[in-house]
């Protein structure tokens, strides 16, 4: 596991079940309390463990003790549809036995060794990664110490208030993010997203953040800052301004003054494929346009899919993009397709069939929207749907 974000909690608590095949005679459910202090997956440990048998809560402290006991479930113990995953019984030296998986001994047995009779050599403790079982993790590990800073970060914030354009925030990720500030976020209308309500406007408002990924700047838009950890840097980056132009000269940051098609690459004919581009019905109002191939790349037919307009600033999106399929545009003339005449004789006429348009030869035209900050930048059905 290599730059390891396990969470390491504080704070432990084991239901239990009577079991024979147990060192103990009980197999317990090891279950924690996150930074905020709710115990998580509470409703499936409660409804698992025997209530007539007191839970344990304990702290999660490195231990030392820990004995393997056997491996349960997976191909050589049940076979069939409800064959579960292979996994390890592990006695904690605290009075209980857990399951862990097989990758999660191996990441065991490469940081501890392993005696007879006296179990798993050196500390360690119970961490979780996303809604998985307990992970056993060597405190003498560097998997450790990562999530050790992992953990740290989970209990911090920052509030509303106290962000500064400029400064640079680790998040709860360990990424570090530079705020750029509130602004105007802009998305489009129509049937691009469920998350579209009738009463939206396009618009809303959005802190933005600048990340830095695989050596390029992105923009990372957020309702809140709950993402936030911790302040990590109050120097302004020289390039402060160029991040909000990454915003500001973007459509999600700029209105939309109008829409416009421009010429880009070749028209590929593919073989199985379809190739698309973006045609004006009428002023203002664009619809993307797709011609399919068949496996000897001949054109048959042009289907063509939603609107695109701009309505006071906002792109405006009518119809969905991916019912493109039941929207026959044109045949190719060429086109022919076969009847059966007689089913048992396999015999069969063909014939060409009605067109609603006259057939377009495709164009390499891409549609690009002509921003208010005097950019112009490609644009599509998805390419601003309300997250």
């Amino acid at each position: 596991m290599n730059n390891a974000q396990l969470l390491i909690p504080q704070e432990l608590s084991i239901g239990f079940r009577n079991r024979k095949d147990t060192y103990t005679g009980k197999l317990g459910y090891v279950i924690y309390k996150d930074a905020k202090g709710v115990l998580r997956k509470q409703n499936s440990w409660s409804s698992w463990r025997d209530k007539d048998i007191e839970p344990i809560h304990c702290k999660n402290e490195p231990t030392e003790g820990f004995v393997l006991n056997r491996d349960v479930g997976g191909g050589r113990a049940y076979h069939g549809w409800d064959a579960r995953l292979e996994k390890v019984r592990v006695y904690d030296p605290r009075g209980w036995e857990f399951e862990i998986t097989i990758p999660n001994l191996l990441n065991i047995m490469r940081d501890c060794a392993c005696s007879p009779g006296k179990g798993i050599e050196g500390k360690l403790v119970y961490s979780w990664s996303g809604a998985t079982g307990p992970v056993l993790l060597p405190v003498n590990s560097q998997d450790y110490k990562n999530s050790m800073a992992f953990s740290d970060l989970q209990g911090l914030g920052v509030k509303v208030r106290q962000m500064v354009p400029g400064r640079t925030y680790r998040t709860k990720r360990q990424e570090d993010w530079v705020y750029l500030g509130k602004f105007d976020y802009f998305f489009s209308l129509g049937e691009t997203s469920y998350k579209n309500k009738p009463a939206d406007t396009g618009t809303a408002k959005k802190h933005v953040f600048a990340k830095l990924a695989d050596g390029k700047w992105g923009v990372v838009y957020r309702n809140d800052t709950k993402d936030i950890a911790q302040e990590a840097s109050a120097t302004t980056p020289d390039n402060f301004a160029e991040l909000v132009d990454l915003h500001t000269k973007s459509a999600r940051g700029s209105k939309i003054t109008k829409l416009v098609v421009r010429p880009v690459g070749e028209v590929k004919a593919v073989a199985h494929r379809e190739y698309e581009w973006f045609t004006e019905l009428q002023p203002g109002v664009f619809t993307v346009m797709k011609v399919h191939y068949t496996n000897n790349a001949k054109p048959t037919k042009i289907t063509s899919g939603c609107e695109l307009s701009v309505r006071e600033g906002i792109l405006a999106v009518k119809g969905g993009y991916y019912s493109t399929n039941n929207n026959l545009f044109a045949y190719h003339p060429d086109y022919r397709e076969k009847r059966n005449v007689d089913f048992w004789r396999n015999t069969s006429t063909e014939h060409t069939p009605a067109s609603p348009h006259p057939w377009r030869e495709p164009v390499n035209d891409q549609l690009f929207a002509v921003l208010e900050c005097g950019v112009e930048v490609p644009i599509g059905p998805y390419s601003l749907t309300k997250d």
